[in-house]
């Protein structure tokens, strides 16, 4: 695992109180980040064969798993910031705990908050009509006759419907984070990569080091 690591058990976590309930939600978040994020990482490398055919997808799924994981994650930030126990504690820390949680803090209500907050919302966990209706709409009127492939084999990535991945392109990229239609959808896609780890490293350094210090 990591060159760094200690014990608890569910009794300490239990003592705690409220303070306990927050390491263990920092604890499902950065779980769930780190594994969304070395899978993204994984399929940006270069692919072959049916892997290559699905990238495109792979990368939105882990893109859209990312973005809802560091959202549910800025909950807890939001929690600790409006619970003056739990403050208390973050601003008795040393500032490997202090100034990551500020920057996390910083991120919420702003508008890369909502877009999050909508991306969650309507195609992160769930698959809602509206984004989806939305998005074939737009689509639709685009380019109405584009032959678009469907389907099954023997490998799991051999199940594909173009659809969905176009579906994804616009209620995500074009509905939710606004990108021009002239713009390179996949250049846009991993710009917005790039700034959402930058939020998920903020919340990985505080989520580590206060889960590290307070747990135990």
């Amino acid at each position: 695992m990591g060159s760094l690591q200690r014990l608890t058990t569910f009794q300490k976590l239990d003592n705690k109180g409220e303070l306990g309930v927050v390491l263990g939600r920092l604890m499902l978040a950065m779980n769930d980040i780190s594994i969304a994020n070395d899978a993204l990482g994984s399929w940006m490398k270069d692919q072959e064969g049916i892997r290559k055919d699905r990238q495109r997808g792979a990368k939105m799924y882990f893109v859209r798993m990312l973005i809802s994981h560091v959202f549910e994650a800025l909950t807890v930030i939001s929690k600790i910031r409006n619970t003056p126990e739990l403050m208390e504690i973050v601003q008795q820390s040393s500032d490997a705990i202090r100034a990551p949680f500020a920057r996390c803090a910083a991120v919420i209500g702003t508008e890369k908050y909502k877009q999050m907050k909508a991306l969650r919302s309507g195609l992160g966990f769930h698959y809602l009509d509206a984004p989806v209706r939305e998005a074939i709409l737009s689509q639709g009127q685009k380019a109405p006759d584009l032959q678009l492939a469907l389907s099954v084999g023997h490998d799991p990535l051999e199940w594909y419907y173009e659809p969905g991945d176009r579906i994804v392109d616009s209620a995500v990229v074009r509905g939710v984070f606004k990108v021009p239609e002239e713009a390179d959808v996949q250049k846009e896609v991993d710009k917005l990569i790039h700034d959402i780890q930058s939020v998920g490293d903020d919340l990985a350094q505080f989520g580590g080091y206060f889960v590290m210090e307070y747990a135990t």
